[in-house]
């Protein structure tokens, strides 16, 4: 006579082991995308196209497309602007390149101001990313 077997009965699946990794994920995608703030897709930003070429700051030099320099409210050359900058023991200096500027006026502008004594020259651009219009 054949008795019958007791059935075994299973160990249940853990189900922690997906927990956890999805939780993780959880973790990961959200640390993920707060590192990038996204823009408000409603701001507009500003264009300064329309700026006046007469920069508040009297340690910004602007640098036209034809490489001609714009400082402290008149045009200027890059040895007066040089001679100028020695004499008062300026160190710091900001410049504002038009988009058009080709890139060897914009370096050779920043070498001779290197060149004469100043330790940083600072570029200021907008910002590249634009929403899409």
């Amino acid at each position: 006579m054949k008795l019958p077997r007791k059935q075994k009965k299973q160990a249940a699946e853990s189900t922690i082991s997906l927990i956890n990794i999805v939780f993780l994920m959880l973790i990961f995608f959200l640390v993920a995308g707060t590192l990038a703030t996204p823009i408000d897709k409603a701001l507009a930003p500003a264009d300064t196209a329309e700026l006046p070429m007469t920069p508040s700051d009297p340690l910004t030099i602007a640098i036209r497309a034809d490489g001609s320099l714009f400082w402290r409210g008149a045009e200027s050359t890059s040895e007066a602007v040089i001679t100028i900058l020695q004499a008062e023991g300026q160190k710091d200096v900001k410049i504002i390149p038009d988009r058009e500027l080709p890139v060897p006026l914009l370096v050779e502008q920043v070498k001779a101001l290197k060149e004469a004594g100043v330790e940083q020259v600072r570029i200021i651009t907008i910002r590249g990313s634009r929403a899409a219009s």
